[in-house]
C-alpha cells in the first residue's frame, strides 16, 4: 500500500510538472511590434551610445536585438554598444530576434569637440550670446558648430570677461567674393551631449565681417 501511495504521488508530481511546463510554454509573449526609441541621434567622434528598442507589448519573452550599421567606418557596434568612429551620417538597423521586426535610427557624428579648424585666408567672426535656444551654453555639454557646404568651418569657444560670458565663433573659408550678393552661407548647429541631440540654429552669409560685440552680442535667428 505504501509503495502504491508513493507511486501515485510521483505520478501526480510528474503530471503537475508537465502542466506547469505547458503553462510556461503557453505564456510565451511574442512582440506585436518593435521600434527604436529614437529616429535620429547626434554624437561626437569617440563617444559611445546605446539605442534602445521599444516593444509592444512590453512584456515580450525575448527582447534581444540583432544590430547592424550601414557604414562601420562611421559607427561601429560591439556588445550592443555603438561607438562613433568618424564624422558623417549613417543608419543603425535593429532587428528583433523574436519576430524579426526591424527599425532604423539615423546617426549624425560630429567632429570631436577638440577638433582644430584649419587656418583659412578669410574669416567671418561672431561674438555670440551664451543664451542659445533658451538654454545657457554649457561648454562641458554643448558644442557650437558652423558649417559651410556641409563641412565644419568653425567651432565656438566660450570666454568670460569681467564675469561676462560670451561665445567667440570664427568661421573660415578659402574663397570669398565680397561683390557676390549670394556668396556662401554658414549653417549653425548646436550639439548637446547629454541629450544626444543636434539642432539647427539658422544661417548667415559669409561676408568677411565681424558680427556682434561684447556690448551687443550676436543672436541666432532661424
Amino acid at each position: 500500500m505504501k509503495k502504491l501511495t508513493s507511486f501515485l504521488c510521483l505520478t501526480l508530481l510528474l503530471l503537475s510538472s508537465c502542466e506547469m511546463m505547458e503553462m510556461e510554454e503557453e505564456t510565451v509573449v511574442s512582440p506585436v511590434s518593435m521600434r527604436l526609441e529614437r529616429d535620429t541621434i547626434y554624437v561626437m567622434e569617440g563617444e559611445t551610445f546605446i539605442v534602445r528598442p521599444v516593444f509592444y507589448p512590453d512584456s515580450v519573452s525575448v527582447s534581444d536585438i540583432y544590430w547592424t550599421t550601414s557604414n562601420d567606418d562611421i559607427v561601429s557596434i560591439a556588445d550592443n554598444t555603438f561607438t562613433a568612429v568618424s564624422e558623417g551620417w549613417t543608419t543603425v538597423i535593429g532587428m528583433s530576434v523574436s519576430g524579426q521586426m526591424a527599425d532604423t535610427c539615423h546617426v549624425c557624428v560630429f567632429p570631436n569637440r577638440n577638433y582644430s579648424v584649419p587656418v583659412f585666408p578669410y574669416e567671418t567672426v561672431f561674438y555670440c550670446s551664451p543664451e542659445i535656444d533658451g538654454k545657457t551654453f554649457d561648454s562641458d555639454n554643448m558644442v557650437l558648430l558652423a558649417y559651410i557646404n556641409d563641412m565644419v568651418r568653425g567651432v565656438g569657444e566660450y570666454y568670460e570677461h569681467n564675469g561676462f560670458g560670451y561665445i567667440e565663433l570664427r568661421v573660415g573659408h578659402d574663397i570669398f567674393d565680397e561683390d557676390d550678393p549670394d556668396g556662401e552661407y554658414i549653417k549653425f548647429m548646436i550639439y548637446e551631449k547629454t541629450q544626444l541631440t543636434g539642432k539647427y540654429l539658422g544661417f548667415a552669409r559669409f561676408d568677411g565681417n565681424t558680427h556682434g560685440s561684447l556690448n551687443s552680442l550676436y543672436l541666432f535667428k532661424k
